[in-house]
């Protein structure tokens, strides 16, 4: 998808949208001709707990087929950085309505930008305006929810991001206050980078799983060097600051890998198969009744079995009174300074 007018002219009506409102009058045009007048109008219908949902309404063309609508997202101070989409779903009442979350704009309250792009069967743009709206947020402070005397356990996933899963997750950590991590592919970091800014802004934890899922033990360790500098830059391109764990492909690891990466290598004490089974069931079976204080659980952000199953692991973890945290956290609150040339599999 890409605009149909030059960043700077978006940005532009952006600042007019803001002086005259959140109202929008265009020629509705699609293949065949002319669709008519169109008049719409852009509201926020809901901002709280760090989520909100946009609703346009009016979107009354005279001829052809509105087959959606998508609104683009970005914050007036600080530019398209944390620009992220979001697809809308008809209401009853014939308005189109989008719900998001704050973190994908790390928590910062203030005048967003918002590009309103409808389309036709075709996906051909029927009706493109900008508005202004104000969104609120607040950073949750993770570091002061984490209490060292009740259990925890570290939730990680691999292989992503991968956005109709990952974000799945995402929701399901954020309802919860919970936070978990990504061991992520770095040739898949750039397509997924609003959801790799929205893990980070949640205070979840991006770990680095190689470039494109080599296994290390096949490689010299030039190579293995290369393939995790490769990940490390991607990610730091995206949150600004690179990965300080990595995990190996498969949990292999030889002398050639442990001489050669620098960063603790994180294993795991629960292997879900998700990745074999992709059973929702099975993958939570393996989790629930087997987890116990300290455990790493090994995930894969892939498969929608996946996420089927952490909707469902994620509450009953909190309702059993786990703490979810980051590797890095279990680490930090059972004692432990990992160190590189180390695989760890658990922290009790």
């Amino acid at each position: 998808m890409k605009f149909l007018r030059t960043i700077a002219s978006i940005l532009a009506a952006c600042a007019l949208a803001a002086a005259l409102g959140v109202f929008g009058m265009g020629t509705a045009s699609a293949e065949g001709g002319e669709m008519g007048e169109a008049e719409t109008c852009l509201q926020v219908t809901e901002n709280e707990n760090n989520r909100f949902t946009l609703t346009v309404s009016h979107l009354n063309l005279t001829g052809g087929h509105l087959a959606g609508v998508r609104f683009a997202v970005w914050s007036a101070e600080g530019g398209q950085d944390d620009l992220a989409w979001y697809i809308a779903r008809q209401t009853d009442d014939g308005s189109w309505s989008a719900s998001g979350t704050m973190a994908e704009h790390d928590y910062a309250s203030g005048a967003y930008c918002v590009h309103i792009y409808s389309y036709h069967d075709s996906e051909e743009p029927v009706l493109e305006w900008d508005a202004m709206v104000e969104l609120e947020g607040s950073r949750p402070d993770w570091s002061s929810q984490i209490d060292p005397s009740r259990p925890m356990v570290a939730l990680t996933f691999d292989d992503g991001p991968y956005s109709p899963v990952t974000l799945r997750i995402l929701d399901a950590l954020e309802a919860v206050n919970g936070r978990a991590t990504f061991f992520v592919v770095g040739n898949r970091v750039a397509g997924c980078a609003s959801v790799v800014r929205r893990a980070n802004a949640m205070g979840c934890q991006i770990g680095n799983h190689t470039w494109d899922h080599t296994p290390l033990t096949n490689l010299p360790a030039a190579e293995i060097v290369r393939e995790l500098e490769q990940c490390a830059g991607a990610v730091d391109e995206v949150i600004g600051r690179p990965p300080q764990m990595v995990r190996p492909v498969g949990g292999m690891v030889n002398s050639t890998v442990y001489a050669a990466v620098e960063e603790p290598m994180i294993l795991w004490s629960i292997d879900t198969e998700d990745w074999c089974t992709q059973n929702a069931e099975k993958t939570y079976d393996a989790v629930i009744g087997h987890v116990r204080d300290g455990d790493i659980v090994l995930m894969h952000d892939l498969y929608p079995s996946t996420a089927d199953a952490a909707e469902k692991i994620i509450p009953e973890l909190v309702r059993q009174g786990y703490q979810l945290v980051t590797v890095e956290e279990l680490a930090i609150y059972r004692g432990y300074t990992p160190g590189g040339h180390t695989t760890y599999s658990q922290f009790r």
